[in-house]
């Protein structure tokens, strides 16, 4: 009776849609249940009797035993989020092209026997891919503009975060360069939101064209845009803004809304070690920014370079 319950008992546990390993302290595979669910599941019973140090690379293996240790150490339940590639598995990390990265959520615990003399663990394993990119998409659209496809405000404030954090630490030059157009609202007026929208687009793809890999273009809201270039002090930046609103003036004809006075205004200032926060240097460069506007329009002035 208590072999035919045995018996059961490993049916049932090899019914379970997510793989369950136990692993021992030194890493050993000792067994594998579950994992039924093959769309997201291989057949792993080939891992048995090997040490997770001959699956993985170091890194990953050395990730994994200490968290087998940490668990076997605190008793107590552990649950943990990890992603496993091409680039985590011997034998396959030098192959070239693009590793599609899986994510898993662990659920670790210790077990109260040991198994093949050595302290074990139950790890079972929950592959939360569709998961994470599902959340990757959704943070991804609240911080992207939906017309232009650029980051947006909230992206802006992070980005100017980690930029700030870099110019305290290690002096990096970053230059912000805001601008916006000049007469927008008359092209609204004259021929609809929907040539707006074209406008602003057309813009947005110009000043993208003209930026670096390295540098960003934000849109701000309405047809204000800030433009972060790391490494470039004012007089790079000065050059680029020239070299756009030349374009720009081109690009007024292509779209067919000459005599409104379309144009670029721009105002543009550094980061500055002292700066409290991310707003001191928004502040200064929307300063420049008006300031140029009240020079008549069409140029840059700078604030704080």
């Amino acid at each position: 009776m208590k072999a035919l319950e045995r018996l059961h008992l490993k049916e049932l546990l090899d019914q379970l849609p997510d793989p369950a390993f136990v692993m021992t302290r030194s890493g050993v595979y000792a067994a594998i249940f579950g994992g039924r669910d093959t769309r997201y599941y291989h057949d792993g019973r080939d891992l048995i009797g090997k040490r997770i140090s001959d699956v993985l690379v170091p890194a990953k293996a050395n990730w994994f035993l200490k968290e087998i240790a940490a668990v076997l150490n605190r008793r107590k339940m552990h649950v943990v989020e990890y992603e496993l590639s091409n680039r985590d598995i011997m034998g396959l990390e030098d192959v070239d092209g693009p590793a599609e990265t899986l994510w898993f959520e662990g659920r670790v615990s210790a077990l109260s026997f040991q198994v093949n003399d050595e302290d074990a663990v139950l790890w079972v394993a929950t592959n939360r891919t569709a998961n994470h990119r599902l959340q990757e998409q959704l943070r991804e659209l609240s911080m992207t503009d939906p017309l232009t496809q650029l980051p947006n405000r909230r992206q802006l404030n992070q980005l100017l975060t980690e930029y700030l954090d870099r110019t305290k630490r290690y002096g990096e030059v970053v230059t912000v360069l805001m601008w916006d157009i000049d007469r927008f609202k008359r092209v609204n007026d004259t021929f609809g939101h929907e040539k707006g929208d074209e406008v602003l687009v057309a813009m947005a793809t110009l000043c993208r064209q003209h930026l670096r890999r390295t540098d960003w273009l934000i849109r701000l809201g309405g047809d204000e845009f800030v433009a972060l270039m790391p490494y470039t002090g004012a007089r790079q930046a000065t050059l680029f803004y020239e070299r756009f609103r030349t374009e720009v003036s081109h690009l007024v004809g292509s779209l067919n809304i000459e005599g409104l006075g379309v144009g670029i205004t721009a105002g543009i200032s550094l980061i500055h070690q002292d700066d409290e926060t991310i707003h001191d240097v928004l502040k200064r460069a929307d300063q420049a920014l008006y300031q140029a506007k009240d020079l008549g329009r069409n140029q840059l002035a700078a604030n704080g370079v």
